[in-house]
């Protein structure tokens, strides 16, 4: 180290904790439209399997609120853990600051469980895709006004 060079700490940039906060609100809505994507993935021919009634056009709104509570209450340790450590390796490294290296962070991190554990189950595919665009999405607004010191 030269000695006129700082020393950094994890201490270095601080999170951004409002951005974090939002990203955990956002990933239950967020999830369930990457479920929406899985399930047109795996049958693009069928649409989204599911077939879009009066009811559910009421019913998908009022349910938005209940999935942004559950996606917080799952998703703030992991969105907190995540974005303090991609800004500290953006503290040591300018590639990690990119937003796409965030966002193939989030989605990997998202995904390895699924490979890990839902391997050979027949609903993988849509749950991996809603799993890693959820990961990607988070991983995007934990990076929302995250500044880095130099």
């Amino acid at each position: 180290m030269n000695p006129g060079q700082k020393e950094r700490t994890m201490a270095g940039t601080p999170i951004n904790w409002s951005s974090a906060t939002q990203a955990s609100f956002a990933a239950g809505p967020l999830f369930l439209l990457g479920t929406l994507f899985g399930l047109w993935a795996d049958n693009p021919a069928n649409g989204f399997g599911v077939e879009l009634t009066g009811s559910m056009i009421i019913w998908v709104p009022l349910f938005m609120p209940l999935a942004a509570l559950v996606g917080a209450i799952l998703g703030l340790v992991p969105n907190l853990l995540g974005a303090k450590l991609m800004t500290w390796l953006g503290d040591r490294n300018e590639a990690a600051r990119l937003p796409v290296i965030w966002a193939l962070s989030g989605a990997i991190a998202c995904a390895v469980p699924i490979i890990a554990f839902g391997a050979g189950s027949p609903d993988t595919h849509s749950t991996l895709i809603a799993f890693t665009f959820t990961g990607a999405c988070c991983a995007l607004i934990c990076r929302r006004r995250v500044q880095w010191q130099h």
